[in-house]
């Protein structure tokens, strides 16, 4: 998939499914998201997923005022590479870098983190 149509994809949690449905441990990341649930929302697990390239794509819009909400209540703020759920070929996903770019590498490859978008119902 194209950067332009990449950075328009909202499809988190389809985007996931779709991994998932093949096989969770040849896609870790997305099988982390699986088994997601933070202290206090214990109920939430299951409903995470990893964020499509255009969550980033938003992201990256509103990086400063994320940064400082998620530091307000105790987070870290958003640093490193993190994955997407969206697909590049069959082989490799898109990537997000905190500096806002944007990188694709083997859906097999373990560098990057995961941070898991909440579906909304």
């Amino acid at each position: 998939m194209s950067l332009q149509t990449a950075v328009n994809d909202l499809k988190s949690c389809e985007n996931t499914k779709a991994m998932l449905a093949i096989s969770t441990t040849r896609y870790p990341a997305a099988a982390d998201t699986m088994y997601y649930a933070p202290d206090g929302a214990e109920n939430t697990e299951g409903q995470w997923c990893l964020p499509a390239l255009g969550i980033w794509n938003m992201v990256n819009k509103h990086r400063s005022k994320i940064d400082e909400a998620i530091t307000r209540t105790g987070g870290e703020p958003l640093i490193d590479y993190y994955w997407s759920s969206t697909e590049y070929s069959s082989d490799d996903a898109w990537e997000w870098g905190s500096r806002g770019i944007f990188l694709h590498y083997s859906k097999v490859n373990n560098h990057a983190k995961v941070r898991p978008v909440l579906k909304i119902q």
